[in-house]
């Protein structure tokens, strides 16, 4: 054992309170002193791992619930270093650093909501270049897109395109809509129409069609499509379909 005005040199060493001669003395104590030395590896142990689980994520919680079970005594000792049982000490200090191990080794699989909410921006649609015939149809169900009001714009595109209208940009604002609206089989069957086509627009297909997996949480349908993005450099959204696929890899 080891007493309090020891166990309170070893804080002041951790949280670096010492002036620089007492750091140095310290040091030299703990080299001569084997049982010091013990428990002072212990102490160390338990503030490494305290010190770690203020760096962590939300998603390693078992370690911040083992963390705040084993310092219980610690916190309400108002952060100092005090005297533990040493076998408890080391299996706590054990235990934490096994479970640190372990979420390093199997990082959380990535949020695929998350990676849609972040990168699912319309604001890059084009606006549309119309005859004067369907000017008004057409701007009314942009306006009804732009306004969020994403089921009104859904059936005035579909009428659109029941009326004859060609006009591949209908297809991407249409397949957004049914995105929008979470009816996932009918974007995805909008977005291969467009992506059959042979406008300038059609390689975004497989852009949206990712988006659309991601929202769908189909993370295998997901990869496959981007890593058919990817095979190309000069398709929509190269270089954001690669930071997502390395993410899902």
């Amino acid at each position: 054992m080891i007493s309090e005005k020891e166990y309170e040199l070893i804080d002041g060493y951790l949280k670096d309170e010492l002036s620089d001669d007492a750091h140095i003395e310290f040091e030299k104590f703990v080299k001569e002193n084997e049982a010091f030395k013990e428990e002072f590896e212990i102490q160390k142990q338990l503030y490494i791992a305290l010190a770690l689980k203020k760096g962590t994520n939300t998603t390693v919680s078992p370690i911040k619930e083992a963390i705040e079970t084993a310092s219980k005594e610690y916190h309400q000792s108002g952060g100092k270093v005090i005297n533990f049982d040493r076998r408890w000490m080391m299996g706590i200090a054990a235990s934490i650093l096994l479970l640190i191990g372990y979420f390093v080794l199997n990082p959380s699989e990535p949020n695929l909501s998350d990676l849609y909410v972040s990168n699912a921006d319309w604001t890059e649609l084009p606006s549309f270049t119309v005859r004067e015939d369907s000017k008004n149809a057409l701007n009314e169900a942009q306006v009804s897109f732009e306004n969020k009001n994403f089921e009104e714009a859904n059936a005035q595109f579909n009428k659109l395109l029941e009326n004859g209208s060609n006009n591949p940009q209908i297809l991407m604002y249409l397949g957004i809509s049914y995105l929008e609206l979470n009816d996932f089989e009918n974007a995805i069957t909008t977005f291969e129409g467009l992506q059959n086509g042979k406008s300038l627009d059609s390689n975004k297909a497989l852009w949206y069609k990712a988006l659309t997996y991601l929202k769908w949480n189909r993370k295998e349908l997901a990869i496959n499509t981007l890593n058919e993005l990817l095979k190309d450099p000069s398709n929509y959204k190269h270089a954001e379909a690669q930071k997502i696929y390395n993410e899902l890899n």
